[in-house]
Order: structure tokens, then sequence, then C-alpha cells
């Protein structure tokens, strides 16, 4: 794991930073994939509401197997 120094100045951003390192290293622990391809395997996934005159309509995004595994991984 490469680290590079921080420079927050608040126990509140200090705190969010490491918070965040964390979560990002138990994903990496739980799904087996660096973070970098977590994000580039997700990142597609997307959901949007589509308004048509007074209607709302939910895209919801299509899932394939490996990316639908890597999701059931994080369930608790």
């Amino acid at each position: 794991m490469q680290v590079r120094p921080i420079f927050h100045q608040t126990r509140d951003s200090i705190e969010a930073h490491l918070t965040i390192c964390f979560a990002a290293l138990a994903i990496s622990d739980k799904t087996k994939l660096s973070i970098k391809k977590f994000v580039q395997k997700l990142e597609p996934i997307k959901t949007g509401i589509i308004q048509i005159y007074d209607k709302e309509y939910i895209a919801q995004p299509q899932i394939d197997a490996e990316t639908e595994k890597i999701v059931n991984c994080l369930k608790v």
C-alpha cells in the first residue's frame, strides 16, 4: 500500500480522511481488488431519474455477473 503525507488542519478532516482510508482498506480486503480496480469496475453503475412531463421513470443500471459478485461480497 502506498502512503503519502496528509496536511489536514482540523480534527474533523483528519478523522474523515482516516475513515475513508479504513473503508478503502476494508473494501480492498473483502473484495480482493485494489481500490483503483474496484472504482473502475463500479464507476459505470449509475441510476438516473428521467422526467417526462409530470411522470418520473427510474433508469436502473445493467449489472454484469462479475460486478454483482463484487457488490454482494460487501453485504453484511
